[in-house]
């Protein structure tokens, strides 16, 4: 498989997989025996491929599809799109991420931001008229409450009423594939930027700059970081696998190789693109290209668990 196919390609194949991502959060277990219930109102989606999902504040889980935003309670779906009634409802039917604020779901799409009211439910366009006609990449609310958007090479930073405090265009080179992967919030409140072949970037309060890091890998291209709950740093990649990251450690030090095998091709596994831990057992879980893998740390490394995953359908 060529590594640098497209993002929209890697998200659309993957996206069953966000559906199962998100069951292991409300894990069954006895004798490290894992179950995974599928959700019972898939068929209502209005469309089969999910792109995204998030759990609000409330417990509401929305889920967002190429054709449409669904908001579940744990009894009902309802769905947003426009239609022939309300040809303007979303700026865009196709759902690629979600943040969220005190006040508003935040959905982008293919053509800018939508803002779900969460008192009730009102949805209107994003104030930045700038990126209304923009694919939005990956959105993130930290901790201060300030507002982050990604577009394909530029991340726009924003307060917390959505007035727009700087614009760091071309933080990579706009050249074909290249664009953001994910932005992240660490424990610390530092701000990470992974890019599609443009590298690791951290953002410098004090200059209000993003810096660069060493070169990562072959192909330089971090999909997700992550920081674990005993603060430990890991770089998924796309085509280099999974990275334990020393943020502190000099360039010949800083990234070291976690050795993820793939037992049912007989090949490493190389290319990831989510992950999470549990609060149960304190499971890494990533998702590969072709697997779902389960990591205990173990001296500072990575090494495969054996809870038992058992999916059931209803």
């Amino acid at each position: 498989m060529e590594n640098r196919m497209h993002r929209t390609e890697i998200q659309i194949y993957v996206s069953p997989f966000l559906i199962v991502i998100f069951l292991l959060m409300s894990i069954f277990s006895y004798a490290q025996q894992i179950i995974a219930k599928q959700m019972p109102f898939l068929e209502q989606l209005p469309s089969n491929e999910v792109i995204d999902l998030h759990q609000d504040q409330n417990g509401f889980i929305w889920l967002g599809t190429k054709n449409g935003l669904g908001r579940y309670d744990g009894y009902q779906l309802q769905t947003f799109k426009s239609d022939f009634n309300q040809p303007h409802l979303l700026t865009d039917d196709f759902i690629w991420c979600f943040a969220e604020d005190d006040n508003c779901l935040l959905v982008g799409t293919r053509q800018g931001v939508n803002l779900v009211d969460k008192s009730n439910y009102q949805i209107r366009p994003f104030p930045d008229t700038e990126i209304q006609n923009t694919w939005i990449n990956f959105m993130l609310v930290d901790s201060r409450k300030e507002l982050w958007i990604c577009t394909r090479n530029q991340v726009s930073h924003y307060n917390s009423d959505y007035s727009l405090k700087k614009r760091y265009g071309n933080l990579i080179p706009a050249v074909p594939n290249n664009g953001i992967n994910s932005i992240y919030e660490d424990h610390f409140g530092n701000i990470w930027v992974c890019t599609w072949g443009g590298g690791l970037y951290k953002y410098l309060k004090n200059t209000d700059t993003f810096m660069s890091f060493p070169t990562l890998g072959v192909n330089n291209n971090p999909f997700k970081i992550f920081q674990d709950r005993d603060d430990q740093y890991w770089i998924l990649t796309w085509g280099d696998g999974i990275y334990r990251f020393h943020p502190d450690a000099t360039e010949d030090k800083m990234y070291t190789h976690q050795e993820i095998f793939n037992e049912k091709l007989h090949l490493p596994e190389t290319a990831f693109f989510s992950v999470v831990q549990d609060d149960v057992y304190g499971y890494i879980w990533v998702f590969g290209y072709h697997e779902l893998y389960a990591f205990k740390v173990v001296d500072g490394h990575l090494e495969k668990s054996g809870p038992q995953l058992v999916y059931v359908r209803l």
